[in-house]
């Protein structure tokens, strides 16, 4: 829901608005990746990346060149490359407590699912006793450890309850909803650029 929040509170605003918004949430990204909230990092460059964002005129044109370095720094983290190597990378320096990206370890865990049989011998002969694959097991249990090892300590953060209850209560436009807003949009600054020129 994250991703959609961010599309439809950069995207709801008027032309010169939006990439100031954008830059905000470049911002946010980083303070998250700071914090060490790498789900929620990746949710946000998730939106800033989506391909509805170009269909917002204005939107990336208007955006302080101050913000590219930062931009780019975060597209190389976030980059899904060898499934989120960079990212994961990262990650593995920490020792601290952190929120990981779920997505890249779940992926993996359903790569070696499907690559790897349960049972060595499964093909051969199916009334015979079969050898569990401890491999296969080893390596989804090495994956699990290092999610574990992300919880062994905690964030010494207080709860602030207004913002908590802003973020329970975020509403968002649906992709079809974000598409509908793109075309009339689009349409509207033609009009009022047309107009402006009369």
């Amino acid at each position: 829901q994250v991703v959609y929040w961010v599309l439809t509170t950069i995207n709801k605003l008027d032309k010169p608005k939006r990439p100031f918004m954008l830059s905000k949430f470049i911002q946010i990204a980083k303070y998250c990746k700071d914090l060490r909230n790498y789900n929620c990092c990746m949710q946000i460059m998730a939106a800033v990346e989506d391909t509805i964002m170009l269909r917002f005129d204005g939107t990336w044109e208007g955006i302080s060149q101050k913000y590219v370095p930062l931009l780019l720094d975060l597209r190389k983290l976030t980059a899904k490359s060898n499934n989120y190597d960079n990212l994961k990378q990262e990650l593995y320096k920490r020792n601290t407590p952190c929120i990981p990206f779920l997505q890249a370890y779940l992926n993996e865990i359903q790569e070696i699912e499907k690559e790897e049989a349960n049972f060595l011998d499964e093909n051969l002969n199916p009334t015979s006793p079969k050898s569990i694959n401890f491999k296969k097991f080893k390596k989804i249990g090495k994956l699990i450890g290092e999610l574990r090892r992300y919880q062994s300590s905690s964030y010494i953060l207080h709860p602030q309850s207004t913002v908590q209850c802003f973020l329970l209560n975020i509403t968002a436009l649906t992709r079809t909803e974000l598409e509908a807003l793109a075309t009339l949009t689009h349409h509207r600054e033609q009009i009022l650029e047309a107009l402006a020129t009369l």
